[in-house]
């Protein structure tokens, strides 16, 4: 409406000034003068608001009470289960991009926002301790998430070995009003602010290769206690007897039809010494 209005005005103006190419100028001046001032006065700018990556819930592998603790020897794969969790953070993100106005072909006029949308993009991070196997470990030396060997030494974390003297984490201990446990004889890792966008945004599913010895509590290790060996398997009733034991067939009237040496390791088949 007020663009009509100094559309008008502007083309009487021009055809004051001159005829023709004067009053069309008039007019078209005016008309966007009026639309820029009706939008000022009375426009009510669109905001628009889209988001993503916004989750309502995660699932966790937690260890329930009374689950077994993996007890190993050597080196071997064990799967980890969440001993201690914190709530999720979620960072928001907000970018915003604006639409404006056309401006008119022949001269400027302030700009003037349409349209603004902003965008909202949620990221997760989670703290959390996941409990590994009894302890003393040595070492850990690779992580899976499901099948997928990962690398953990970009994120922020803490490898307790299961001592019998460790002491509680203290991110655990800050948030536990200093009466965390210090899950002492247990090896755990403890995960800070691990940023779940790395994992599809899913709690991770971890497991572990670790390195173990045997606990003995002497000053020798177990390769200096073991004095020997036996090397040939015992997958038989008699293998380690010190007698020949023999397998026989005999016939109706008595006699042996044929004779078999069970356990016999030498070459001449005499008893063992």
């Amino acid at each position: 409406m007020i663009g009509s209005f100094f559309s008008s005005i502007g083309g009487s103006i021009g055809k004051y000034f001159g005829s023709g190419i004067l009053s069309t100028i008039g007019k078209y001046a005016g008309r966007h003068l009026g639309d820029f001032l009706e939008r000022k006065w009375f426009y009510k700018k669109q905001v628009f608001r889209k988001y993503s990556n916004l989750k309502e819930s995660f699932a966790l592998s937690i260890a329930n009470p009374g689950s077994p603790i993996a007890l190993i020897f050597g080196k071997t794969r064990v799967s980890g289960k969440i001993i201690w969790v914190d709530e999720i953070k979620n960072i928001a993100e907000t970018s915003s991009t604006s639409r404006y106005f056309p401006q008119p072909r022949f001269f400027r006029l302030p700009k003037q926002i349409k349209s603004t949308t902003h965008y909202t993009e949620y990221k997760y991070l989670l703290s959390f301790a996941i409990c590994i196997c009894e302890g003393e470990i040595k070492e850990i030396t690779r992580v899976w998430n499901g099948n997928e060997v990962i690398d953990i030494s970009q994120y922020k974390f803490r490898l307790y070995k299961g001592s019998a003297n460790q002491m509680p984490d203290p991110y655990i201990q800050n948030k536990m009003n200093m009466q965390a446990p210090a899950f002492r004889d247990l090896a755990y890792i403890f995960f800070e602010d691990l940023p779940l966008a790395d994992f599809d945004d899913m709690i991770p599913n971890l497991s572990f290769e670790v390195t173990r010895k045997a606990n003995i509590p002497c000053f020798y290790t177990v390769e200096d206690m073991v004095k020997s060996i036996v090397m040939i398997p015992g997958c038989g009733e008699y293998v380690y007897d010190t007698i020949i034991q023999k397998k026989q067939i005999i016939t109706k009237n008595g006699s042996i039809k044929a004779e078999k040496i069970l356990n016999s390791h030498n070459f001449y088949n005499r008893p063992l010494a």
